[in-house]
């Protein structure tokens, strides 16, 4: 069964959002935060082809049926749904994302990483390109990608797993939140519940659902009450090498702000909530 998964939206998504967790986890916060950019780029862009064909494997993603009857009459439709999608305007859009991630990561370690719903996805894209050109899977092959769709739906364990962070955004917020952020801020916030506080969540779904003047007049608030903390707090501290490094963060956060693009510095913010913490210990 031949699949290219360098052309499956579904999978591109999940490796970009892999890829973030990944240099996070080994402190690469700077790539990190690029591959974000790329996020929001391609994948937050309502007129765009990667926006709507996402849009329907995020439901084949968050969706369930009671039986096999109700996942293929879904399936039929969604497959239909993907009908709309102008293919070649799609295809453009990911060779452009590719030659994007190129200039971040390198691209093979990028489509080599393994993800959670690689079949899954693959299966999808399979059946679109079937019904497409009705010519390229076997009767075989078809069974075989409705069986895995059919099982996911059946068992969706996605739908039942512990949703962190995000129970608590107020229904304003999810009404106005797309699939993809909702699908990268549950991913990352149950990958790194322990290690993140509350303020950085809060700070990566702005980065994320926000456009760059309103995540910049947020972030710009925040780091205005951290300069104030540091304002109150550095003359009680007798530590000459804390005051020092209470001095450098000082300058540096009032120049970040000064610079007014704040979205350029979403490292430089996310760190800024661990100072704010540490202050609370003078």
């Amino acid at each position: 069964m031949k699949h290219n998964k360098s052309r499956n939206v579904g999978i591109l998504f999940e490796l970009l959002n892999y890829s973030v967790l990944e240099r996070v986890a080994n402190n690469d916060t700077n790539t990190a935060s690029d591959l974000f950019i790329l996020v929001k780029k391609y994948f937050m862009n309502k007129n765009s082809e990667i926006f709507k064909s996402n849009n329907i494997y995020s439901k084949v993603i968050n969706n369930e049926a009671r039986n096999h009857f109700y996942a293929s009459r879904f399936l039929k439709y969604l497959i239909k749904e993907h009908e709309i999608i102008n293919n070649a305007a799609l295809n453009a859009e990911i060779s452009s994302l590719l030659e994007d991630v190129k200039k971040i990561y390198t691209l093979d370690k990028f489509l080599n990483n393994k993800i959670q719903n690689y079949k899954l996805f693959a299966s999808f894209k399979c059946l679109v390109d079937d019904y497409r050109t009705k010519q390229i899977l076997s009767s075989e092959d078809r069974m075989k990608c409705e069986s895995i769709i059919f099982e996911h739906l059946i068992h969706n364990e996605n739908l039942h797993r512990e949703e962190i962070f995000i129970k608590k955004l107020n229904e304003e917020e999810l009404e106005e939140r797309n699939l993809a952020i909702y699908y990268v801020m549950k991913k990352f916030c149950n990958d790194y519940r322990y290690s993140l506080k509350e303020e950085q969540k809060q700070c990566l779904f702005k980065y994320l659902s926000s456009d760059e003047k309103s995540f910049s007049r947020w972030s710009e608030k925040k780091i205005r009450n951290i300069l104030e903390e540091i304002t109150n707090k550095i003359d009680h501290v007798e530590d000459s090498k804390i005051k020092e490094i209470l001095d450098t963060a000082f300058f540096k956060y009032r120049k970040i702000v000064e610079k007014k693009e704040l979205g350029k510095y979403l490292t430089d913010i996310i760190l800024s909530f661990e100072l704010k913490e540490t202050l609370k210990l003078f």
